[in-house]
């Protein structure tokens, strides 16, 4: 905002070039400088959440992709630190009856309590059922982590809902990021199934964080029930190995499950249905906000189900258009 005691236009047009919101002359009228410096707020307001949307964007294609977006002109804008140290951190809010809280609300109560409790460089969004908090630099410290999840933990009960937050180590730079997504997520699952509010994936005692190794036999079985459209196998397998995998660490069995719900969506889309069709909103999403183990098992089956019932129909409706045909 230039200030100045010469009216001529020649002097308002020489700063144009230099990007000046507008040029006053004196003597200043004070309402006219308040509406200026309203619109300069404004414009200023407009530009950092046009970055933050920016940085959210961004972050959510990493986790999602595994890969940076450097080249991506309109990231330019977005000022991450991709030398910095980053931490993850994933929650959910359950109340009483294991409902989950508005993802809107949530996102926005917990960008609140950012504000007041970090300094430093911070985003918050949601992504495939989870709130992600990221921090960057400094604030990343133990201590201070720990004092950001105190408090939304006792903000949380003041809404209504119990927070459950799973904690990711600290990277030392933004290519490293999804390793501590990972850690957070195997950390929010392990909190849940026991229901501590706070887990930092430093203190479970957990060194392999790759499920695949593990339940790879499992997921041949129930990927081959699947492709059969065989459900009562399906159910009745799933029933013989739970107990099995209610003696490891929760993530294992969030790890299969969510493979074989890939395999139905695969199945689906080669019979040209969508997911969509079978069950409203995301089914990874569902299947990822889950309080515990039995509730994964019963939604899990609950969708197997319809898949099964959806095909049969396919089936028949195929099979009723070639005999048309045919006649």
């Amino acid at each position: 905002i230039l200030i100045s005691g010469y009216s001529e236009f020649e002097y308002a047009r020489s700063v144009i070039k230099y990007n000046v919101l507008d040029y006053i002359c004196k003597p200043i009228k004070p309402s006219t400088l308040s509406a200026i410096l309203r619109r300069a707020k404004e414009k200023i307001e407009q530009k950092k959440y046009k970055e933050y949307k920016n940085k959210c964007r961004e972050y959510a294609h990493i986790l999602q992709t595994k890969q940076l977006n450097i080249k991506d002109t309109s990231m330019k804008g977005s000022n991450i630190q991709y030398n910095m140290s980053h931490r993850v951190l994933l929650i959910h809010f359950w109340d009483e009856q294991y409902r989950l809280m508005d993802v809107a609300e949530s996102t926005k109560q917990c960008k609140k309590i950012i504000q007041k409790t970090i300094r430093g460089d911070s985003v918050v969004f949601d992504y495939k059922g989870f709130i992600i908090i990221i921090i960057v630099g400094e604030e990343t410290e133990q201590n201070l982590v720990e004092k950001l999840c105190s408090t939304i933990v006792s903000e949380s009960k003041v809404w209504g809902y119990n927070a459950f937050i799973g904690v990711g180590s600290i990277v030392p730079e933004l290519t490293e990021i999804f390793e501590s997504f990972c850690q957070s997520k195997i950390a929010l699952y392990d909190g849940e199934f026991h229901r501590s509010s706070i887990c930092f994936f430093e203190s479970l005692p957990y060194e392999d964080i790759n499920p695949k190794k593990i339940y790879s036999k499992d997921f041949a079985i129930m990927e081959q029930f699947i492709r059969e459209n065989n459900y009562n196998k399906l159910v009745s397998y799933i029933n013989e190995i739970t107990n099995k995998y209610l003696e490891m660490p929760p993530y294992i069995i969030y790890g299969l499950i969510e493979r074989c719900v890939q395999v139905n969506i695969f199945v689906l889309d080669g019979l040209g249905i969508s997911v969509k069709s079978v069950w409203q909103g995301d089914i990874i999403s569902d299947l990822a906000s889950t309080p515990d183990i039995s509730m994964l098992l019963k939604r899990f089956i609950d969708f197997s189900g319809k898949v099964f019932e959806t095909r049969i129909k396919a089936k028949q409706t195929q099979h009723n258009s070639i005999i048309d045909e045919i006649i």
